[in-house]
Formats: C-alpha cells, sequence, structure tokens
C-alpha cells in the first residue's frame, strides 16, 4: 500500500512542530530558573534542616533547577555551631545541590532525594568537658522519624535522603585551638538503609596543616548506626582501615617530626555494641620496616593484634589484651602480650597493665637491632630464650616517679653471645628489672641522672680475661641509657665489645688509653689485665659519652 504524499509532509510537519516544542521546554528548563529565585522555599528548607541538625542553618539563595533533574542550589550554606563548642561553624559549603524526588511534585510537595555538598568545610570540635560536637546532632538526628533512602513508594513518613560530599575538608578543634590535623580530599556518604538505621562512608586523606605531610596513606570508614534514646545506647557497627601509610610521613603527622623510621603500615580497627560499650578489635601491620639511612639485607615485617573494650563513652579501656608475635624458639613461638586496663582516658589516664614477654629468641631481637643500627658487627651472634613478665599500676597520689609503679622483670638465662675479637662464646644471664624502693633512693653515681632510673640491668658477670670476672650493670631512662663496666679486663677485650656495638663503642679508645690498648696482646696467654671503673651515658638517638665514674681512667691491677 502506498501512503499519498500529503500525508506523508503532514506527518512530518507534526514531528516537526513537537521537536520545536520540546526543544524549547527543554531550552527554558535550562535557562529560566538561574534567574529564579525561590524565595519562600528559602526559610522552608533552612527550618528543616535546622529541625533535623539541632543547629540553627542560614542560606544566602535558593534557585530553581529542572535539568537533568528537577533541584535546588542553595548557596552559601551555613550550620550554626552549638556556644558550648564555639562560635565558628560547625559546616559551611559554598554550593549545596538539593534533587527533588519527581513523583512527589505530582502529589503537590517537595521531597528531597539527594543533597550534595561540594567542598564543605566541617569543623569536629571537643570542649573542655570532652564532649564533642557530634554527639548532639546524632542524637537529634535520630530522633527525626523518616523512611529509608531506597523506599520506592512514598508513604506517611518522609523518606531519608541520600546525602553525599565531595572533595570536602574535616578540621579538629579543642575548644577554640584549632588542632593540625584535617583529613582533606574527603568523599562522604550517609543514607537509611533501614528505618531507624544509618549507613556511613567516609574516605579521607589525613594531612597536618602545619607542616608537608604529602603520603600518610588513605583513612577508610564504614560505619552502621541505629536510633536509640540516649547516647550511650545508639547501637554502632563501624570497620575503619588505614592503609598504605609510610611511616616517616606517620611519624611528621603525630610527633612533628621524623624519626628515620621507613616502611608501609596498614591499620584496622572494627568496633561493635553501643557507644557505650564497645568491642573492639585492631589490626596493625608494619612492613618493609627499615632505617632511613642504610639497607639492611632484609626488612622487617610486624604485626599486632588487639582486643578491648571501650566503655562508658571513651572514658575507660579495659579487657584490654595485645599480642606481638616475635619468631620461635625451641620451647615455641616467641611474643610479646600486654594485657589490662585505662581508666580516665579523656581526662588523666591511669593504666594497670602487665607485660608478657613469652619464648622471643634473643637472636630476633638481635636482627631487630640490626634494622636500628648498620654498624653492629655481622660476626655478632647470640643464642638463647628472652622470658619475663611485668606489671605497671598507676601510683595513689603524686605520679612525679611512675617508675615506682612497675614491677616484675625479664630476663635471659644462658645467653650464649659470640663476639668477634674474643676466643669462645660469653654465656651470660641478663635481667631487667625496675630499681628496688633502696635503690631508688641511693644517691647517683654520676651527676647527669637527676631522677630514678625506669629500668635497670641487674649486674651482669663478663669473662674479659682478668683474674676476675668484671661486672656490667645500668640503667634504662626516659632520656637514654647508662652502661657501667667495674672489674679486671684485658683492654683488647673491652674494645673487641664495644667494636661488636660500634654505636656504643665509639670513643672507648679514648677513654681507655692508646697505651693500655697496646700493651694488650691479641695472645691470651700474655695479656694484661686491668682494673677498670668506666660508665657510658647515650641520650636515644646519639653517640655515647663515655667517661670514668667513681674513678678516673685506668689502672693497672696487682702482677699474678
Amino acid at each position: 500500500m502506498t501512503i499519498p504524499q500529503d500525508h506523508s509532509a503532514r506527518r512530518k510537519r507534526r514531528w516537526l512542530r513537537s521537536a520545536l516544542v520540546v526543544l524549547v521546554l527543554f531550552l527554558l528548563a535550562a535557562l529560566v530558573p538561574p534567574w529564579i529565585t525561590v524565595g519562600r522555599a528559602r526559610r522552608r528548607i533552612a527550618a528543616s534542616i535546622s529541625g533535623s541538625l539541632g543547629r540553627p542553618v542560614h542560606l544566602d539563595n535558593v534557585s530553581l533547577r529542572l535539568l537533568p533533574r528537577p533541584g535546588f542550589i542553595l548557596e552559601n550554606f551555613v550550620v550554626s555551631e552549638d556556644p558550648a563548642f564555639g562560635s565558628e561553624p560547625v559546616m559551611r559549603a559554598n554550593s549545596v545541590t538539593a534533587l527533588v524526588r519527581i513523583r512527589s511534585l505530582w502529589r503537590g510537595q517537595i521531597e528531597i532525594s539527594n543533597i550534595s555538598l561540594d567542598e564543605p568545610s566541617v569543623n569536629l570540635v571537643r570542649n573542655a568537658q570532652g564532649q564533642w560536637n557530634i554527639q548532639q546532632i546524632l542524637l537529634q538526628a535520630s530522633h527525626v522519624p523518616t523512611a529509608p533512602t531506597a523506599q520506592k513508594q512514598a508513604g506517611s513518613l518522609p523518606r531519608f535522603p541520600y546525602i553525599q560530599a565531595t572533595n570536602a575538608r574535616l578540621n579538629l578543634k579543642m575548644g577554640a585551638e584549632k588542632l593540625p590535623y584535617s583529613l582533606l580530599d574527603a568523599e562522604f556518604a550517609l543514607s537509611q538503609p533501614q528505618p531507624g538505621q544509618w549507613r556511613v562512608h567516609l574516605e579521607a586523606r589525613p594531612v597536618r596543616t602545619d607542616m608537608n605531610v604529602s603520603d600518610a596513606g588513605t583513612l577508610l570508614l564504614d560505619a552502621t548506626l541505629s536510633r536509640a534514646t540516649s547516647l550511650s545506647e545508639i547501637p554502632l557497627d563501624l570497620h575503619a582501615r588505614w592503609r598504605q601509610a609510610q611511616f616517616g610521613e606517620l611519624s611528621n603527622l603525630f610527633l612533628g617530626r621524623d624519626i628515620g623510621w621507613r616502611g608501609v603500615m596498614d591499620a584496622s580497627v572494627d568496633a561493635r555494641g553501643v557507644l557505650g560499650d564497645l568491642e573492639l578489635q585492631t589490626y596493625l601491620r608494619g612492613a618493609e620496616l627499615r632505617r632511613m639511612d642504610f639497607i639492611p639485607q632484609h626488612t622487617l615485617t610486624l604485626e599486632a593484634i588487639c582486643s578491648a573494650h571501650l566503655r562508658d563513652l571513651a572514658y575507660t579501656l579495659d579487657a584490654l589484651h595485645c599480642t606481638l608475635p616475635l619468631g620461635s624458639s625451641d620451647v615455641g613461638p616467641g611474643s610479646v602480650a600486654l594485657t589490662g586496663s585505662i581508666t580516665s582516658l579523656r581526662t588523666r589516664p591511669q593504666p594497670v597493665l602487665q607485660l608478657a614477654v613469652n619464648h622471643v629468641p634473643a637472636a630476633m631481637l638481635l636482627d631487630i637491632a640490626r634494622h636500628q643500627n648498620n654498624t653492629i658487627a655481622p660476626e655478632l651472634s647470640v643464642d638463647g630464650v628472652v622470658e619475663g613478665a611485668a606489671e605497671y599500676n598507676w601510683p595513689e597520689g603524686d605520679a612525679a616517679l611512675p617508675n615506682a609503679a612497675w614491677r616484675g622483670s625479664v630476663s635471659a638465662s644462658a645467653l650464649i653471645v659470640r663476639v668477634p675479637g674474643i676466643t669462645g662464646p660469653l654465656k651470660l644471664n641478663v635481667t631487667l628489672a625496675p630499681p628496688s624502693e633502696t635503690r631508688r633512693r641511693e644517691i647517683q653515681r654520676a651527676p647527669v641522672f637527676p631522677h630514678p632510673d625506669l629500668f635497670e640491668l641487674e649486674p651482669v658477670k663478663l669473662a674479659l680475661d682478668g683474674r676476675q670476672e668484671a661486672t656490667l650493670d645500668g640503667r634504662f631512662l626516659r632520656e637514654g641509657f647508662a652502661l657501667y663496666l667495674n672489674g679486671e679486663a684485658v683492654p683488647a677485650r673491652v674494645l673487641a665489645l664495644g667494636n661488636a656495638f660500634p654505636f656504643l663503642g665509639h670513643g672507648l679508645v679514648d677513654v681507655i688509653g692508646e697505651k693500655a690498648l697496646k700493651e694488650s696482646s691479641p695472645d691470651y696467654s700474655i695479656a694484661k689485665p686491668y682494673t677498670m671503673s668506666l660508665w657510658a651515658w647515650r641520650p636515644w638517638g646519639e653517640s655515647p659519652q663515655w667517661g670514668a665514674a667513681i674513678e678516673t681512667g685506668v689502672k693497672k691491677s696487682k702482677k699474678r
């Protein structure tokens, strides 16, 4: 059948007119709304958001947008702060897009389906009472009844909008003081998957604003919160991960300086329960660990697993149990375990901790030391197992001497140490323990120690070819450590022991003296022993300072 030519032309004209009408409508939708100000909607939108957050909300302007989806453009969106947390706004965003559910327009209502914030700045503030500004906002939002975000059909309750933020910045404040820690390039999303339940997603880059921290890794957080009558009863299921953080940048981030370690850190935290009583599971892994100034023969990998209960809205940490595996010995896998509790976390932490060292191979500790310093003699070796237990209880009253709260000891019995330059192995019994009450009250043997020790190295007998064994003991403080050598020894043997640990033996030649060293023959049968009283003070990370304590220099012993 042939269609008449005039009928075909009429159909083409109808299609042309329809297309022209659609084009005009699209042009009107694209060009006209930016010139229209929805004045009446501005106050309604601000009041609605303010009621949901429990904070005053301010908007400079609200504009209508029809394409590609109908919605509102909110300009200069500001959420004010509670005066108890300061005067700076909780959040500020130059532009916010609120998309409207199209079907709600046919019912004569305006229901928001999506709220998108571009480059918002958010302040998380903690006041002097230990409260966070976000606490009341969460509680207020949980009291506003809404339907799930993905609910297809409209009901009696408005559906919770999908809220997202891109290129956000999160700042931390303590009262009026802004801390130098921020989260940049943050991607945030908030939705309601079920009635009375909210899902949060955050991905951001931690930075420090007062210095250049470029590669501190990426922080990812996914959490689900549910409605409750009080803050402490809000159910929480949280999983957070900090991945691919460089150790040098991490030390810059938290300490403000590079501590000289390199490697990659991955950490994760799982928290389940209610905000007033959370069960925590954490995992920490440091891979490719080494010092920045040298590359060891192999890199070091350490992993730690912890569990604990966080109670009283983060005031108390109890049931703490952390395990750090450290090699394996003939008697079983080696590990260091930390258990206990910490109270008053947000005011003045008061820990009660127990430390257990189980079957740790001494060779593993020597390997860790070699990653700290590459001057340890490669021929130096050690066999044996380190065991021990210590306890720390926060002292009552004046805590000026917190080391007084340590009890217990860590020891290695029957250590066999092979030192280059010393024939035959040294057989040692080594014990580290807090000083006794009597010992702490003694007058210090050197004036550089103004306060009691944290730990003491109990006297160790060393066979250094004297007629009697020499004694090595020491102290470990926050500032550094001191070692003392007293008794008879062949100077060349003492120097060999120092050369096995060059970071400790530096400067030892000057203290012993060239003359004494020349008189020390490598032949043990004719080597001359000396009576020595030496001490070395080494601040952490610095060169040792050798000298004489009680006696000056060295003296020849009497002939045999």
